[in-house]
């Protein structure tokens, strides 16, 4: 079954079941870790998109909330890039990490990030006085992450938890993966390594807090919309890695929203910024990123998968820290869930049985 409420925009929310066994994919010879006999895993994958990040943990509070579950519990792997790697990061985060891991509960809820993104906005993005050599001010972005991330390591992690930076060097992105038990990172490194957006804050270089290498690996490191705007496919991957049994998949990918006005609106103005002709390149290139996926990752798997991706309104800037942008992004993705309400209550149907 297929359901469209904007092809031409790419804003859907889409449920396909995709069946045949001539569709299945070979599974990785040497598997980083085999999981438990499990046939069909859930994977949940967030797009990057700064503030526009609202949409999808508005999404992602909504999913709880009807569930009564936390995201942990629905899903065997989650992960993102960008504002994507930060939510759903978070949401694996324990929240008394050096107890016993079967003791460990999320520290933070979905609804606990829409108010995280309420307060912390202008922390986030706080603009620098002299744009050099960022525009950002990349210092304010780490006490953010200092404050809620603190100094736990991204193995300990509720559920498998991936997030995806680029690395510059190799010129290809980077999967960071929670249970790689050979490179130990810190999670606040791992969330800013992928927030890095090129301009708007400068790359970052991180390496592990712990490693088991003979040598010591350091990484030079960018956002991970470089090369993946939507990093389903990537997740998709890294999944089969560990659960390489898995024959059928839940895949439920987050869009931050398509803003519905012509792409190239406001880039002629001879009156416009240079820091705004910067972020409406890039919030151009979130657009186009975020639909390239789609012809793929149906080629990927054998099972359900859904993208929800709301249409927002023009002036929903990446960028866009004001109050009143938030609340229009939170509304705009409430209004598309009620518009698609069956169509969400059967995702909350499947996603709220027991996990293989």
């Amino acid at each position: 079954m297929s359901y469209s409420t904007s092809q031409a925009s790419h804003a859907y929310l889409k449920f396909d079941g995709l069946c045949g066994s001539e569709r299945e994919k070979a599974r990785p010879k040497k598997p980083l870790c085999c999981r438990e006999d499990v046939k069909t895993i859930r994977i949940l994958s967030v797009d990057g998109g700064a503030i526009r990040g609202m949409c999808p943990a508005t999404i992602l509070a909504a999913m709880e909330e009807q569930a009564g579950q936390p995201i942990s519990e629905m899903f065997h792997v989650i992960g993102g890039t960008s504002v994507g790697c930060i939510l759903t990061s978070s949401l694996s985060m324990p929240d008394a990490p050096d107890q016993p891991m079967h003791l460990w509960k999320p520290k933070y809820a979905a609804r606990d990030l829409v108010n995280l993104l309420y307060a912390e906005a202008t922390n986030i993005l706080r603009r620098r006085w002299i744009p050099f050599p960022s525009f950002y001010d990349v210092g304010s972005l780490e006490d953010v992450a200092d404050r809620y991330a603190g100094d736990t390591t991204f193995d300990k992690s509720i559920i498998p938890t991936v997030g995806v930076a680029f690395d510059l060097i190799e010129a290809k992105n980077k999967a960071f993966c929670s249970w790689d038990k050979d490179e130990v990172f810190l999670r606040k490194d791992i969330l800013l390594a992928s927030a890095a957006v090129p301009i708007i804050f400068y790359p970052r270089v991180i390496s592990p807090f712990s490693s088991k290498t003979p040598t010591r690996n350091s990484y030079f490191l960018a956002d991970g919309q470089i090369g993946a705007g939507n990093p389903t496919a990537i997740i998709i991957g890294q999944a089969r890695k560990i659960y390489p049994k898995a024959t059928r998949f839940e895949v439920v990918s987050l869009g931050v929203g398509v803003v519905k006005e012509s792409l190239f609106s406001g880039l002629m103005n001879p009156l416009k910024t240079l820091m705004n002709l910067v972020t409406r390149v890039i919030d151009v290139g979130v657009n186009l990123q975020s639909s390239i996926p789609e012809e793929y990752v149906e080629e990927l798997i054998v099972g359900h998968y859904t993208r929800i991706n709301p249409v927002v309104r023009a002036n929903a800037s990446f960028t866009d820290t004001s109050k009143e942008n938030l609340q229009a992004l939170e509304k705009a993705s409430l209004d598309y869930l009620e518009q698609n309400a069956d169509q969400f209550e059967e995702l909350i149907k499947r996603l709220k049985k027991p996990k293989d």
